[in-house]
């Protein structure tokens, strides 16, 4: 995963669990200034940071307000075969 999207709805709730756990596994967190408000620690990401394959341990990570805004982020930047959205969490085999 090269950049993850999140709504501006779950971002608070999802970047306090997930990021530290990118952190701790060596993922270096380059993320848009609403990304940096909730975690400071974040690298700032760079416009040509969205749609880069680094091919490392690094994570562009943005904030959005919507789906439209998603969509219109994954076709500037995105793959266009290997671009995926989940639009909720449960209860499921994936659900902590």
């Amino acid at each position: 995963m090269e950049t993850l999207l999140v709504h501006a709805a779950a971002a608070e709730a999802f970047f306090a669990k997930m990021l530290p756990e990118y952190r701790a596994a060596g993922v270096e967190i380059r993320g848009c200034p609403r990304t940096q408000a909730l975690a400071p620690w974040v690298r700032a990401a760079r416009p040509e940071d969205y749609g880069f394959e680094f091919l490392d341990l690094v994570l562009a990570v943005k904030v959005v307000d919507s789906l439209d805004e998603a969509m219109d982020h994954i076709a500037r930047h995105g793959s266009m075969h290997t671009d995926a959205i989940l639009t909720r969490t449960g209860r499921g085999p994936c659900a902590s």
